[in-house]
């Protein structure tokens, strides 16, 4: 099954990431390479299926800042985003789904933003 995602603002930084949470065996031997230590810490307090979903919760969190940041993961991993100044929405679109999806969008003065979610299942072709 294939995504696709979009997040459309007028004036502020966002970004998005989707992520499949079965394609890693080992999420915490990738966590220790390209994690901060204090991250590694709290996700080692926790085991099994908790310790996945937040590794994936805090992957996509990293990875969508990055985007709006126009960095990418060039930037490292490691690099914790202060996420004072980041607004965040986690998605996951069903529980036999094993897809995260995660919407970051970097605060500026004023209320927090609406985020809109909209699912939809695509067309078939008819040829």
């Amino acid at each position: 099954m294939a995504w696709f995602a979009c997040v459309i603002t007028r004036n502020a930084d966002a970004g998005i990431d989707v992520e499949d949470t079965a394609r890693i065996d080992d999420p915490m031997t990738l966590a220790r390479h390209a994690f901060a230590a204090e991250e590694v810490a709290d996700l080692e307090a926790l085991t099994g299926n908790a310790q996945r979903l937040r590794f994936f919760e805090l992957w996509t969190m990293k990875e969508a800042c990055l985007k709006a940041m126009g960095v990418g993961l060039s930037a490292g991993l490691d690099q914790v985003p202060d996420h004072r100044q980041w607004q965040f929405q986690i998605s996951r679109p069903g529980v036999a789904i094993r897809h995260i999806l995660t919407v970051a969008i970097r605060r500026g003065p004023g209320p927090e933003f609406q985020i809109v979610e909209r699912w939809g299942v695509p067309l078939a072709s008819s040829a």
